[in-house]
């Protein structure tokens, strides 16, 4: 019968230690968190045309291959693409599909996007454009005028406070400037006009305007200099805790009417060529923008009717003609828009063009807006929805039980209105980015609009467009002209003798100083 032998308690001892020392070294797998597929990525709202749009995805770390659809037909597989769009669109749908890395069973995960394409801004040489001004501080320009020597007069603001007038020859050469000093406050210039004189000594300018004060605070003046911009008289409201502005002036035989307007109401203020002023007429609840005397020595007022667009019309005894107010109309119904008519213009054949704003909120006419734009099968929409252009963008029908509210500058040949309203089809936008300043008539009939496009880059251009005798618009006859900075188009003027389209704004140069920005355009 074996013996028991008795353990050796520090033989155990040993081999316990040993035993723990050898687990320590031991690595067992960590269990790894679970991360879910997912599909995510980065890019711009809005892009342009002929310009790279940067793509990044931004999915989870378990994608590990990915398949781009740019909604234009083009597609990508790389990690981060860059695509170019060739044509402008409201909505593009980017789509991006992500596959999980070493997948057995094929896992993805989809995600899109909409991307809108607009035209790309073009440069300013495109329309011969020159900085003018002193180029040592903030010069705006605001409106222009023909000299009897075939150039031009141009007034703005130089600083705060200083009227600017440049003379240019027909070149649009600077011939001389001068700085008038006439308010404390910054200043703005509506119009100037040339006065009729077969005298040379009674020759000039007149010149209407306001100061900001502050918000909701203005002060209007009127200036007149003689033919080299020497200071004749000048007359302010001074009204500083009133609400006063100069909007434009018309030259009727001896007298000069100024339009004015102080909180809602529109007036003319009637003063002699000396200066003196005669008179005040106010015109109603018509809340007027700007004023034209027609060939038949009638006055058109542009500006809205209790909130709406319209344009009114007086004898120059401002007895009242006729009112009119700008309406959609459908089939069911004219819809009433918020608004109003920035500038009438007489043609040659003395019809009226109007141009302006307007939106109507497209939930409170029951579905008569986008009902009447299916019933016409429109399918293509743009920014500014001027005539039928810029860029024509398509969208889906089911895009239109989207909008919310519909916004538009509109462009309208006032040819015989029925009743008391102007009917136009609604043209629909999505942005309220576009403002229309001014328009002129060309020798074929065709009309040439000029205004401001706020782009998505925090900046603004100008815009540049030319209609046909029926308001159409070709995609070739818009331009939306800019830099870096902003240029913004204000006044516009044709010259018959070049067949040329001259347009007076301001630009921003590289030092961030605006210069007075003349320049020319042949389409």
């Amino acid at each position: 019968m074996p013996i028991p032998q008795k353990s050796n308690p520090i033989r155990l001892y040993c081999c316990f230690v040993w035993l723990l020392l050898l687990c320590g070294q031991c690595k067992f797998p960590e269990q790894q968190p679970f991360v879910a597929l997912e599909a995510k990525f980065e890019t711009v709202a809005v892009g342009q045309t002929q310009s790279p749009v940067a793509f990044i995805q931004r999915s989870s770390s378990t994608a590990g291959q990915f398949l781009w659809k740019f909604g234009d037909g083009a597609e990508s597989i790389k990690r981060n693409p860059v695509h170019t769009y060739t044509e402008p669109r409201l909505f593009y749908e980017v789509e991006l599909i992500t596959f999980k890395s070493q997948s057995k069973n094929g896992l993805t995960d989809t995600t899109r996007q909409r991307i809108q394409i607009i035209p790309r801004t073009e440069a300013l040489s495109v329309v011969n454009a020159k900085y003018l001004g002193t180029h040592e501080e903030e010069e705006t320009g605001f409106a222009m005028a023909p000299t009897p020597e075939g150039g031009y007069l141009l007034a703005g603001r130089q600083g705060l406070y200083k009227l600017h007038l440049i003379k240019t020859n027909a070149d649009g050469e600077q011939v001389w400037a001068k700085s008038l000093n006439i308010g404390r406050y910054l200043i703005f210039v509506t119009e100037i006009i040339a006065l009729r004189s077969a005298d040379p000594t009674d020759q000039g300018y007149v010149i209407t305007g306001y100061e900001e004060l502050g918000p909701n605070t203005h002060n209007a003046f009127v200036v007149r200099v003689n033919a080299q911009g020497v200071k004749q008289w000048e007359r302010r409201l001074n009204a500083e805790s009133e609400d006063e502005l100069y909007k434009g002036v018309v030259e009727v035989g001896e007298d000069l009417l100024v339009l004015g307007k102080a909180k809602g109401i529109s007036f003319i203020d009637t003063y002699a060529r000396n200066g003196t002023q005669k008179s005040r007429n106010v015109l109603g609840s018509f809340e007027a923008e700007s004023m034209l005397l027609t060939h038949n020595n009638e006055l058109v007022f542009g500006g809205s009717i209790e909130g709406q667009p319209g344009v009114l019309r007086t004898d120059l005894d401002f007895n009242s003609l006729a009112s009119k107010r700008v309406v959609i109309q459908t089939n069911q119904e004219d819809i009433l828009i918020t608004g109003k008519v920035n500038k009438v213009v007489e043609l040659e054949d003395h019809n009226l063009v109007l141009i302006g704003q307007g939106s109507v909120d497209a939930e409170n006419v029951s579905q008569g807006v986008r009902d009447f734009l299916k019933s016409l099968g429109i399918t293509t929409f743009n920014p500014s929805m001027l005539g039928q252009g810029l860029g024509n963008l398509p969208i889906n029908q089911d895009d239109l039980d989207t909008v919310r509210r519909v916004s538009t500058a509109f462009v309208i040949k006032m040819v015989a209105s029925v009743g008391n309203t102007i009917r136009w089809k609604p043209l629909i936008s999505y942005l309220d980015s576009v403002s229309l300043h001014d328009l002129t008539e060309t020798n074929d009939g065709s009309l040439v609009v000029v205004g401001e496009y706020d782009n998505p880059f925090n900046n603004q251009d100008m815009v540049l467009i030319k209609f046909d005798k029926q308001l159409n618009l070709l995609p070739e006859n818009l331009r939306l002209i800019g830099t870096p900075h902003n240029e913004v188009a204000r006044n516009i003027w044709y010259d018959p003798t070049r067949n040329r389209v001259l347009f007076l704004g301001s630009g921003q140069r590289f030092d961030q100083l605006n210069d007075f920005l003349l320049g020319h355009l042949d389409f």
